[in-house]
């Protein structure tokens, strides 16, 4: 839905429903239920729905970047919401000020590459290739978590009760590093869309 020039299909409505839906309720019931968040997730999904139809329906009309930049919220609002029930729920500091902050984080991350093209852009390339040992180090590091992401946080679940509170701190870590790697890519790769610039990989010095 994000993809310019993609053509959408039937299922699309479908998919957005079900897909990032399933993170809404995720962030709606663990670690336990919260009205709120319901209200949040249930808003969000209707407007994924709505726009993933629109999409469908008339897809002259929504090949545009603003619709992107919308649409992509359906995504990364999801892991927002998931890291602030986890920060929430290894911190007592208020709610309102776990919410502020992280909201204010993820606006700014968004915002990165469309205020600071050009260091987003070298930030970008280097994730794509990186060529120094810390970026390698680090590129490494998140694809053997990614890889092993399902075992690992069947462990931790299976292990909260044992793990206790620095559980909820370790889950709290993981997934507000993958909003902000998340959101920072699809708002580097929707900015580079909208400019006709895609990064290549550099020759060998």
């Amino acid at each position: 839905m994000i993809q310019s020039g993609s053509k959408p299909k039937w299922w699309l409505p479908l998919l957005m429903l079900f897909t990032p839906g399933s993170c809404y309720l995720y962030a709606a019931f663990f670690p336990s239920l919260r009205l709120d968040f319901v209200i949040f997730g249930l808003v969000i999904i209707s407007v994924n729905t709505l726009l993933a139809t629109w999409r469908f329906l008339n897809p002259k009309r929504t090949d545009t970047h603003i619709f992107r930049m919308f649409a992509a919220q359906g995504f990364t609002l999801a892991a927002l919401l998931i890291s602030i029930r986890f920060w929430m729920a290894f911190s007592a500091v208020s709610p309102i000020f776990i919410s502020s902050t992280l909201l204010i984080i993820y606006i700014l991350v968004w915002s990165f590459p469309f205020f600071a093209p050009s260091s987003a852009q070298r930030l970008y390339h280097e994730f794509w290739f990186p060529r120094n040992k810390l970026m390698r180090l680090l590129v490494r590091i998140t694809l053997i978590i990614g890889g092993g992401g399902g075992a690992m946080w069947a462990s931790i679940g299976k292990n909260i009760p044992q793990l206790g509170n620095f559980a909820w701190l370790i889950m709290a870590i993981l997934t507000t590093a993958g909003l902000l790697g998340g959101t920072f890519y699809i708002s580097s790769y929707l900015w580079q869309q909208h400019h006709n610039f895609y990064p290549t990989q550099p020759e060998d010095e």
